[in-house]
């Protein structure tokens, strides 16, 4: 049996569940942050790479976060994870939607849902992003 010093009599269940519980929220983190900066487009979707780190506390923390992650092959790790990755993540795109969506082999989980944005309130953002970025390349 695996013993954890800083958590006597924890199971590594509930350790595992610490630990999903941080990357799902430190990923919700990163993607509200990134919001504004993505373009949002019907029937489009972005891929985003994520480095995270736990520590000896089961703390997780977010290294980086990539808009293009390399999904290059080349190790044994990624000679199996990174197709796997791909087919999975078609299969869950190509199907129907569920409330919160679990690819049967677990590699894929909606880790945050929010509320539908109307296309007009998204068409009020990008001109006002647009408006925006375009008096601070004038410098106003």
């Amino acid at each position: 049996t695996q013993t954890y010093p800083h958590y006597p009599g924890a199971t590594a269940e509930e350790l595992w569940g610490k630990i999903d519980r941080q990357l799902k929220q430190l990923s919700t983190y990163a993607m509200h942050s990134a919001q504004e900066s993505i373009s949002n487009r019907p029937g489009c979707f972005e891929w985003f790479g994520m480095d995270f780190m736990v520590d000896t506390d089961f703390n997780c923390w977010m290294l980086e976060c990539n808009v293009s992650p390399d999904l290059s092959t080349g190790t044994r790790v990624l000679d199996r994870l990174v197709p796997d990755a791909m087919e999975s993540a078609w299969d869950m795109l190509l199907s129907e939607p569920r409330s919160k969506p679990v690819h049967e082999d677990g590699c894929w989980e909606l880790a945050f849902h929010g509320k539908a944005i109307k296309p007009d309130v998204l068409q009020k953002r990008f001109w006002l992003k647009k408006s925006l970025l375009s008096e601070l390349r004038a410098g106003r």
